[in-house]
């Protein structure tokens, strides 16, 4: 198959290595819109010649081009590879349903989410949905070995918007705990950090899907506590509560197992040694682009 992929110059989570796994499987050409590319998406995506490939795929913010429909139906062969389609189900989000919209209205893209409930809500509409779970970079991110001097981190944003939630839930067991809320600056900054860690605590609450620092964390041998997601994203994941991964409902059973973990250093090892495992067997980005290629073989092979 010959499949071009259409992205961005300047993305805050790179997906260098998704590129590297799909070029395995097929005949890749990859375009990078600059920044000024991107403000002019209209003009950028009708001098590109379509005829010559057997799909497209398009990861370029939906903000850019949802109001577009007439261009986008006018790509032949397209599949959306989007980690934020789980947006269109937050009330009070910029994009709470538009994502349904478009969809349901330029038939025929094949929808990539990164949630597997997500995705069945969007199937349920009619919409050609199909799930990849984010992941972690695996060529910048594993477990070196150092000591772990932070018992108990997060390492992102927790003041936007988006996240009022998780900053309660994080403020909360920062307040009980110590949790060490912090912000790193480049990529081998937060390796480092990740892999001082001993128990990374997550809350993903309201998206029905886990964010990438999961398993980011996972990869470095961190003893992940995250929110869980339910209706069936454990399953599809491999994430099985207190042996791979510690999961809570609600602050309260975070507080009881959190506990736990700083009082049993054995099982905190154990636990962050399985979820190390797990990720490093099937969610490092080279995997998910051999993912990504059976789904669009699948569609337009």
């Amino acid at each position: 198959m010959k499949i071009l992929f259409i992205s961005r110059e300047k993305k805050t989570l790179s997906i260098d290595s998704v590129f590297e796994g799909l070029k395995q499987h097929c005949d890749l050409t990859v375009i990078k819109f600059s920044p000024e590319q991107v403000k002019k998406i209209r003009k950028s995506f009708k001098e590109i010649n379509y005829n010559d490939y057997d799909c497209v795929v398009i990861n370029v913010p939906f903000r850019r081009w949802y109001n577009k429909p007439r261009l986008i139906k006018k790509i032949p062969n397209l599949a959306v590879f989007d980690y934020d389609t789980y947006r269109n189900f937050l009330k009070g989000e910029e994009f709470y349903k538009k994502y349904s919209k478009f969809y349901k209205k330029v038939k025929g893209i094949r929808l990539i989410c990164s949630g597997y409930y997500n995705a069945q809500r969007y199937k349920e509409q009619g919409i050609d949905a199909c799930f990849i779970s984010k992941g972690y970079d695996d060529k910048n991110l594993r477990n070196l070995g150092l000591d772990r001097d932070i018992p108990l981190g997060f390492i992102g944003r927790i003041n936007d918007d988006l996240y009022q939630d998780r900053k309660i839930y994080l403020s909360d067991i920062r307040d009980n705990f110590g949790l060490q809320l912090l912000r790193t600056e480049c990529k081998e900054e937060y390796l480092n950090t990740l892999n001082r860690i001993k128990i990374f605590v997550s809350a993903d609450i309201g998206y029905n899907e886990y964010m990438a620092k999961n398993f980011e964390a996972m990869a470095c041998g961190c003893a992940l506590v995250a929110k869980r997601q339910g209706n069936g994203e454990e399953e599809a994941l491999g994430l099985i509560d207190m042996q791979n991964v510690v999961l809570y409902d609600d602050l309260s059973e975070a507080h009881e197992k959190i506990n736990l973990l700083l009082k049993d250093s054995d099982l905190t090892e154990k636990i962050g040694s399985n979820g190390q495992k797990l990720v490093e067997g099937s969610f490092g980005l080279t995997n998910k682009g051999g993912e990504l290629y059976r789904l669009l073989q699948e569609k337009f092979g």
